[in-house]
């Protein structure tokens, strides 16, 4: 009984704590029977009799300290072992990471306060001084001759066209993120109606996978959706949010550069980022960072992609690309890639199929998708 009793109390701590700090909601039928176990297990430890000898109320025999402390010891490990478990094992297909509060909304309905991301290089507009005109009024001599100089005329330049969104709203102290979608990399138009932004590591198989059923999808997703593209690296160097370990090396140990050779792809020439996506999984293996440079260079030019990946741009995407993924793993793990971020959901695992992928996205991430598109079971 005592080692059920100290078991209960661990168990409930942990499960509490996946609540508060993995799915980050609060199952209140959970907490009841945590409580009451916990409460159980208390009445049990009050009752244990510890400390060697024959208790003389009711005649019973007492653990001894070093009996009692192996039983703790043993429940320590079984705890340990569900934990473990947990940790370790990943559910196959897609699956519901995190329910986000809506995005664009707050208790009042107002959209809510993000600062939207600049692209490098973009200074702020100007704004004419107030003063400006009055001044050179002032510089008109008393007899009414201009002495001021000519004002010449600028061209206004055109201003460019953004489309922006807002991802993971503002929670626990913590901004809501904007994101111009002609200032990232995408499949699709901008302009569509609909967005699924996805979270991927160029050397992780899992996302290769989701790429394949992706791809496969996208005709009967239609034109109305648009895949907002996240490079974001497995691996320390570049991804501070990533442990430094040996085995992550030997996985993702080109993850940075082939990510960042996405990013100056796109930063160059955006119409043929489409053939360095695909291309950039289709092999057997991951490519490496030399290859994907490589293969940028043949793209893009030489010039141009050196060019390109000298940009302060691409840095900063990338820090901005973890901080998105930092934000939406919650924390669960190391090998948390590949995830989508839709208005209301985060998304973990693989979709075993295209028919899956498509249930999931019409269900659960409120996705309108014609029926009937393309091949397949509807």
């Amino acid at each position: 009984m005592l080692g059920c009793a100290l078991l209960e109390i661990g168990a409930a701590a942990w499960f509490v704590g996946v609540q508060k700090f993995g799915v980050g909601q609060w199952c209140k039928y959970c907490l009841t029977a945590h409580t009451c176990g916990v409460i159980a297990a208390g009445m049990i430890l009050r009752r244990v009799p510890v400390g060697g000898g024959i208790d003389p109320e009711n005649l019973s025999v007492r653990l001894r300290p070093g009996s009692a402390g192996l039983i703790a010891a043993a429940s320590a490990a079984m705890l340990g072992l569900l934990i473990a478990g947990q940790w370790v094992y990943e559910p196959a297909g897609l699956r519901t990471q995190a329910v986000l509060e809506a995005v664009g909304e707050s208790g009042n309905g107002a959209a809510p306060r993000v600062a939207p991301l600049r692209p490098a290089g973009e200074s702020e507009p100007a704004i004419a001084s107030a003063g400006a005109d009055n001044a050179a009024e002032r510089a008109t001599g008393d007899r009414g001759v201009d002495t001021a100089p000519p004002r010449v005329e600028r061209p206004v330049a055109k201003p460019r066209k953004r489309r922006m969104i807002h991802i993971l709203p503002t929670t626990n102290n913590l901004a809501g993120m904007a994101v111009d979608l002609y200032d990232v990399p995408v499949e699709g138009s901008p302009d569509a109606g609909q967005y699924l932004v996805k979270l991927f590591d160029y050397t992780c198989p899992a996302c290769k996978k989701l790429h394949e059923v992706l791809e496969a999808a996208r005709p009967r997703l239609g034109d109305d959706v648009v895949i907002v593209l996240f490079p974001v690296p497995l691996l320390h160097d570049c991804n501070p949010f990533i442990p430094d370990l040996p085995s992550l090396r030997k996985t993702h140990g080109e993850a940075c550069g082939v990510a960042k050779a996405a990013l100056a792809v796109w930063r160059a020439d955006r119409e043929k980022f489409q053939a360095f996506h695909l291309w950039a999984f289709a092999g057997k293996r991951a490519r490496t960072a030399a290859e994907a440079r490589a293969y940028g260079k043949k793209l893009v030019g030489q010039v141009a992609f050196e060019q390109a990946l000298k940009d302060p741009w691409i840095e900063q995407q990338l820090t901005r690309d973890v901080n998105y993924y930092s934000r939406a793993h919650n924390g669960r793990g190391i090998n948390t890639l590949p995830k989508m971020i839709f208005k209301r959901l985060v998304t973990a695992g693989v979709p075993r199929d295209v028919d899956e992928m498509l249930k999931y996205l019409r269900s659960r991430a409120g996705l309108r998708i014609p029926l009937g598109t393309g091949g397949g079971r509807d």
